[in-house]
């Protein structure tokens, strides 16, 4: 999905249903007939996973061609093809009436439901095809008794709607018969027949819908506890704000396989395979996905997934394989899966309680440390890199080992968690030379950064590449000489240098390949920043809680904690006086310069931004850097909780 793709889609989301106003969309011709689809918000779905999220469509149809729509030639095959293109629902006779028509293709739209004479007239259909959609029966009311309607149901085929169905009816694959929906719910698609029982809903549903396995459908809500990063132009993984998963149904007897489309699906969806890849999913609800006897394959990869529920798959009995990768997840609780089954990630110990992280040297489920909590709570398996402040506030780019990455929401500062100094080696990619896999990656690319951490890639002995293209930076600072920057070039048209020796915070990249100092009074949030633009006044650094470095074995402090220029590493103290925080500051001023009221708005911002009385604040001491004229250091101490 490209980039400004992904901008309609989250500016479309932000609008409530049906307020915005869109022009038609022409899809098809044929004979005298034109189709075309307008936004119909009623259903906002994620369907493939390439896509990301979409308003559905509303199809109608202009003219009439019931003498001359026969099948039509397009670019892949000779039929009527409406295939993909987020069609919803469809209008009272904008599929009927055409009664040379031999072939219609449907598939791969979130179709929820048919009005009951929708393909009436069609006298010489041969083919229907409405693989992908929601619909568990096809109304078949007009149209030969030969034709052939292929899909997801059994051997490739969906049944013919009963005829008795009647408008605001699901179909019960069970009974083979339309049924009213349970108390309580009613079809997401009113007056229309065919949706699965998964299609029943409650009264003002607000979720996106993914996917369809049997008689169950899979939404995910809006929005999750994690926030997540989808603005790379490379490769898109998950949208800015994820969310939970959820199902509705009861599919136990029938979920076999969700619909096609799917990562990597070269059998064309046919495999037996539940798969949710790249669905911006943080979270899953409990039964989401347990409880599926039938499923043998589950694919959850490009998730940003933080912790899991100890039973989250609990009842899947024939399960053989269990794909989460490019999540924040380190072990997957594997109560319930066959041994058998193979799963992508370790399984984590039966002892592993809610509220635990695993730790991968030891393997084993532990605590967060002191004064932190996983970001996930009540969960198991996340990654010791998700152990956070209460009220953590950052972009989750990627994790790496026990390690997190992020970026702030001020400014962009790329910022690291945990301590993975022995276990970051980096992930498995594709590289660009007949894409061989290659090893010990961290993949960066395309997150909006616009500058770095100090220390943020320091440590990292495992790694062997770091891919950070097509960001906001002038260039990489900090990366090992044995690490390589953006090599696998066919990947990377877009990428950055690596910094000088002399870039430091309070710098900034030239287009000639220095790094040079901000003008006087200035300073940056961060190493590598591009140009003279990237620096800011140091108070309103300070006030908006930029810049951090990471404490090994510690993450990065909340967006709270004072975050400042050139900051030294940090450590997070409990809330009690006798605890404090000490930090060196690096500011553009002289020792003269940096008077006494100067002084009072540097405690008064750091006060601030720490949620302490300024009283906490004390600058220890002030030094004149030698090596840097113009420059000073400002030793910081910051008692947390009331002064005593």
């Amino acid at each position: 999905m490209c980039a400004h793709t992904l901008v309609l889609a989250l500016f479309l989301s932000a609008v409530p249903a049906r307020a915005q106003k869109a022009a038609d969309v022409v899809l098809q011709n044929c004979g005298s007939c034109a189709w075309s689809a307008a936004i119909d918000r009623s259903l906002l779905y994620s369907q493939n996973a390439f896509a990301g999220m979409r308003p559905g469509r509303l199809l109608t149809k202009s003219g009439e061609c019931a003498e001359d729509c026969a099948d039509v030639l397009n670019f892949r095959r000779s039929n009527f093809d409406l295939e993909g293109n987020s069609i919803a629902a469809i209008s009272d006779g904008a599929l009927s009436g055409m009664p040379r028509l031999k072939s219609l293709f449907l598939g791969n739209n979130p179709i929820a439901g048919l009005p009951p004479s929708a393909l009436a007239g069609n006298t010489a259909l041969e083919t229907i095809e409405v693989g992908g959609t929601a619909l568990g029966c096809v109304p078949a009311v007009g149209i030969p008794v030969t034709a052939s309607i292929l899909g997801d149901g059994p051997g490739g085929r969906v049944p013919r709607c009963p005829e008795a169905c009647s408008p605001g009816t699901v179909y019960n694959a069970s009974a083979a018969a339309c049924v009213a929906c349970p108390a309580g719910l009613q079809p997401l698609a009113p007056d229309t027949v065919g949706g699965v029982m998964g299609m029943c809903v409650p009264a003002g549903w607000d979720a996106i819908f993914l996917t369809v396995c049997g008689s169950c459908a899979f939404w995910r809500t809006k929005p999750g506890s994690v926030l997540v990063d989808e603005s790379s132009s490379v490769l898109q993984y998950w949208a800015e704000s994820s969310s939970v998963l959820v199902r509705t149904g009861n599919c136990a007897h029938d979920c076999i396989r969700g619909l096609g489309g799917g990562w990597g699906d070269l059998d064309g969806g046919r495999a037996e395979r539940l798969d949710l890849s790249m669905r911006s999913i943080s979270e899953i609800s409990d039964g989401a996905l347990s409880g599926l006897p039938l499923v043998k394959e589950i694919y959850l990869l490009y998730n940003p997934i933080a912790g899991l529920s100890p039973s989250a798959f609990t009842g899947n009995t024939a399960l053989q394989k269990l794909a989460i990768y490019r999540s924040a997840l380190s072990c997957v609780p594997a109560g319930g899966i066959p041994a058998t089954a193979l799963i992508s990630l370790p399984r984590c110990p039966e002892a592993c309680a809610p509220g635990t992280v695993y730790n991968s040297s030891a393997a084993a489920c532990v605590a967060c440390p002191a004064g932190l909590q996983p970001l996930a709570p009540g969960t198991v398996g996340g990654s010791l890199g998700m152990c956070v402040p209460a009220g953590w506030d950052a972009t989750w780019l990627d994790v790496c080992g026990s390690c997190a990455f992020w970026r702030t929401k001020t400014g962009s500062v790329l910022v690291r968690t945990g301590n993975c100094t022995d276990d970051c080696a980096g992930r498995e990619e594709l590289g660009p030379v007949n894409y061989k896999k290659v090893r010990g990656v961290l993949d960066l690319r395309g997150r909006g950064i616009a500058a770095v951490s100090p220390g943020v890639f320091e440590g990292l002995t495992g790694l062997r590449e770091l891919w950070i293209g097509y960001n906001n930076l002038g260039c990489v600072p900090g990366v090992a000489c044995n690490v390589g920057v953006d090599n696998q070039s066919a990947l990377h048209l877009q990428t950055h240098p690596r910094c000088p020796s002399n870039c430091i915070v309070g710098t900034f990249y030239d287009s000639a390949g220095a790094c040079l100092p901000c003008q006087k009074g200035l300073t940056t949030m961060g190493v590598g920043a591009a140009g003279a633009k990237s620096c800011v006044d140091p108070a309103t650094l300070l006030s908006a809680s930029s810049s951090v470095t990471a404490t090994p074995g510690l993450p990065v402090p909340t967006a709270a904690t004072p975050a400042a220029p050139n900051s030294t590493p940090m450590n997070i103290a409990p809330s009690v006086s006798k605890h404090f925080v000490s930090f060196t500051v690096t500011l553009p001023y002289t020792k003269s310069e940096f008077d006494t009221d100067k002084q009072k708005k540097f405690k008064t911002a750091v006060s601030s931004a720490a949620e302490v009385p300024a009283v906490n604040v004390d600058i220890v001491d002030i030094i004149e850097k030698r090596r840097r004229e113009g420059s000073i250091d400002v030793l910081t101490k910051v008692l947390s909780g009331a002064r005593t």
